[in-house]
């Protein structure tokens, strides 16, 4: 039965014949109406306690928005985009201007160039040549007045474009890694990067489908096929992969957690390694059960990488 307006003060209950009185111009739901609202009511539950236990966890996030059929800033270089992923954790939530405090105590004001550097710890000579390349990708530009301001694929807050996945990245973990390992292996946050457009975005697997939602339908890619998408010849896949997987950072609760890891899975006797990304690093669309269950795999282990051979 569809819904209507009932008019007569009573309503017949189609399933059962029960008569109730109702008040006069009260709207029905049919069958079909109340199991989709039952359905819109239960997903936004899940998603408030997965916002909520994804907060706890993870922390501050912004989104990156692309399209999982192209490749991610293919005509950025690697190391300026370990640096525009960075920069762009001190992004304000409502204007997205790059924001600074000059001491913990003191307010955010609006990052300017002179602040870039010392943000991203570039040396001066170095910075001309930087800023000249970082005005040209588009991402961050610079306004009349001095202020810093964020390209639309990234934003706090609720998303307002449509016909595009979006990825969480949380600030704590890329700040971490950015600030804790070495200059000349930025270039490694930049892969992890890459990866977006093929993360599956409910179960942050590396496939060659990230929008399928049906965890048995995921076709899953190996270590090895990431290697290729990253052209990394033959010689070099075991040294690349074992660099990568040994990349970490310490989270919230001042834990040690890998960003990539492999689960394994026996299927006819034979055993298959899969790419996992962390979801405190970055996530899709994951349900609190999913993200908490999958966060077991990324504590610190002795050997992980005797995996890689």
């Amino acid at each position: 039965m569809p819904t209507r307006t009932v008019n007569d003060g009573y309503y017949v209950d189609g399933a059962t014949g029960e008569v109730m009185p109702v008040a006069a111009n009260t709207t029905i739901m049919g069958e079909e109406e109340r199991n989709g609202y039952k359905r819109r009511t239960e997903q936004a539950r899940e998603h408030k306690e997965y916002v909520v236990a994804q907060k706890d966890v993870c922390g501050d996030f912004y989104w990156t928005l692309f399209d999982s059929k192209e490749e991610y800033y293919p005509d950025v270089s690697d190391s300026m985009l370990a640096k525009i992923v960075y920069l762009i954790t001190y992004m304000d939530y409502d204007s997205n201007l790059l924001v600074v405090q000059d001491s913990p105590t003191s307010p955010k004001r609006p990052m300017l160039k002179k602040d870039v550097a010392k943000v991203i710890r570039l040396h001066r000579c170095k910075f001309s040549r930087f800023w000249e390349e970082l005005m040209a990708t588009g991402i961050i530009t610079e306004e009349p007045d001095g202020k810093l301001r964020v390209c639309s694929l990234f934003c706090k807050g609720n998303l307002t474009k449509k016909n595009m996945a979006a990825m969480k990245v949380f600030t704590h973990a890329v700040r971490y890694m950015y600030e804790n390992i070495d200059v000349r292996s930025h270039q490694y946050i930049s892969y992890l990067f890459r990866l977006i457009p093929y993360i599956n975005l409910r179960h942050n697997v590396f496939c060659k489908n990230p929008l399928e939602t049906e965890k048995s339908e995921i076709v899953r890619m190996t270590a090895k096929d990431m290697c290729h998408i990253f052209g990394i010849d033959d010689a070099n896949v075991k040294r690349f992969i074992k660099t990568l997987f040994k990349l970490s950072f310490v989270d919230k609760n001042g834990d040690k957690r890998s960003v990539i890891t492999l689960v394994t899975n026996y299927k006819n006797d034979g055993e298959r390694n899969f790419v996992l990304i962390n979801p405190q690093f970055y996530a899709g669309y994951m349900c609190k059960s999913d993200m908490l269950s999958v966060l077991d795999e990324f504590t610190i282990k002795e050997n992980r990488d005797e995996r890689l051979e």
